[in-house]
This record gives structure tokens, C-alpha cells and sequence, in this order.
């Protein structure tokens, strides 16, 4: 009886500490929730300038900065790219600068690959997560340098031509493969693949600057959300994080696809 007595009264302790300290840490939660909106304004405004989500500056900011873990931060940097991806496409919409056609089907193929990806980024372990997502900075870095150089020839091809891309079949189709391949990426790195999805998208189509980057934002919206779903099903999500991440995020993207 007297163990037992103790024992309550230690669990009793314990919980009342708990509590103090959740109290005593609110400004810090709050203080972590001010700084992921921030994280996600800037990487929203750098991510639609050039047509991708953000991931390639909010992600080591999550891992540094807020202190989180590999799997967390690429699982909740998806809600931002969703976000991001909203967010910018409404600026680019405004000016009519989305092809929903292409956008629709590099999303549909991209659905599948970015639940499949977010699976694959669960059975790897933190520091082989970090490893890969280096390895794909190094590897799309020539990709990202060369976009000038492809919007330059593509513009001026479309000049000559006096064409702005109608999608046929085999046009659709160059889309879906492209959405297959940067979905599975965005579900596995939580980024939003723009650094594949926008080059691609140039050089498949007659599309101009700014219609590829606002249709390469368009297109990441519902494969982001997919791979959110997939991973928050697997607890990876940190939702505290994620709203003002994504809200930011949207800001930073509506502003740099507007103006």
C-alpha cells in the first residue's frame, strides 16, 4: 500500500512539472512559430522568382535554425511548397501566366510518385535522408544555373515561331513524365521540384518565361499535398510548424509571382 501511495504520488509530481513547464515554454513555441513564418516569407519570395517552392532555403533553415529533425523537416516543408505553390500560381494566374492543361497533367502523375516518395523518405534514416538531399542540391545545381540559357533560346524560338505552346497528346504526355519524376522528389525531399519541373517544362513547350515558372508553381500544389497526407499519416508532420511555415510561404510566393 505504502509503494503504492509513493508511486501516485511520484506520477502526480511529474504531471504537475509537465505542466509547469509547457506553461514556461510557450514563448518559445511561439517564438518557433514567428521564426517558421519568417523561414517560410523568405523562401516563398526566393522559391517564385524562380519557379520552385522554397525547399532549397527553408529546409536547412528548419534543420538549423528550428531545430528540427531530417524527417520532420522535409515531411513538414512540403505543407510550405503547397503553399508556396497556391500562393504563386495566384499571382501568375492574374496576369494569365498558368497553362492548367500542362499543370494538370504533371500533377496527376505527380500524385502517385510524391506518396510513393514520402514512403521511401520513412524507410531511410536521418543522416542517409541528409546525404541524399545533398547529393540532389550538387546534382540539379547545373540545371538551375542553365535556366537563363533555356528561357533565352526558348523566347526567342517562340518569337520566330509566333507561338505560345496548345497542348496535343504527346505534349500532355512529356508533362506527365515530367510530374512523375518531380513528384517522386518533392514526397522524398519535401521540396517542390522546380529545379526539374521548369526546365523541363521550357524546353518541352513554347511556353514563355513567365507562364513555365507560373505553371511549374501551379503543377506542385496537389503532389505536395499528397505527399503531406502520406507523411503526416506516418507522424512526420509537425503541424505547429507547418501553418505559419505554409502562410509565410504563400505571402513570399503571391508576392514574387505578382510583382
Amino acid at each position: 500500500m505504502l509503494v503504492y501511495l509513493v508511486k501516485k504520488r511520484y506520477q502526480f509530481y511529474r504531471y504537475t512539472r509537465h505542466l509547469s513547464l509547457s506553461r514556461q515554454s510557450s514563448p518559445i513555441v511561439e517564438n518557433v512559430q514567428v521564426k517558421a513564418a519568417a523561414i517560410g516569407s523568405i523562401a516563398g519570395l526566393a522559391g517564385s522568382l524562380v519557379g520552385m517552392g522554397g525547399a532549397f532555403i527553408s529546409l536547412p533553415l528548419m534543420t538549423g535554425v528550428l531545430k528540427m529533425t531530417q524527417h520532420t523537416a522535409h515531411a513538414t516543408s512540403l505543407a510550405a511548397v503547397a503553399a508556396c505553390g497556391a500562393g504563386g500560381a495566384v499571382g501568375y494566374v492574374a496576369s494569365e501566366n498558368v497553362d492548367w492543361r500542362a499543370a494538370a497533367a504533371i500533377s496527376m502523375s505527380g500524385i502517385i510518385s510524391a506518396r510513393l516518395g514520402a514512403k521511401f523518405a520513412g524507410s531511410l534514416d536521418g543522416a542517409a535522408l541528409k546525404k541524399l538531399f545533398g547529393a540532389f542540391n550538387i546534382a540539379i545545381a547545373p540545371s538551375v544555373l542553365s535556366k537563363l540559357k533555356v528561357f533565352k533560346s526558348e523566347e526567342v524560338e517562340a518569337r520566330q515561331t509566333g507561338k505560345d505552346s496548345n497542348p496535343g497528346v504527346f505534349h500532355l504526355m512529356s508533362m506527365a513524365g515530367i510530374g512523375a519524376i518531380t513528384g517522386g522528389i518533392s514526397g522524398l525531399f519535401g521540396v517542390g521540384g522546380g529545379s526539374i519541373t521548369v526546365p523541363g517544362v521550357a524546353l518541352a513547350s513554347d511556353f514563355s518565361h513567365y507562364k513555365v515558372l507560373g505553371t511549374s508553381l501551379g503543377a506542385m500544389v496537389v503532389p505536395a499535398m499528397a505527399g503531406v497526407m502520406t507523411h503526416h499519416c506516418a507522424g512526420r508532420v509537425v503541424w505547429r510548424v507547418a501553418w505559419p511555415l505554409a502562410a509565410g510561404s504563400a505571402l513570399g510566393c503571391y508576392i514574387g509571382g505578382r510583382y
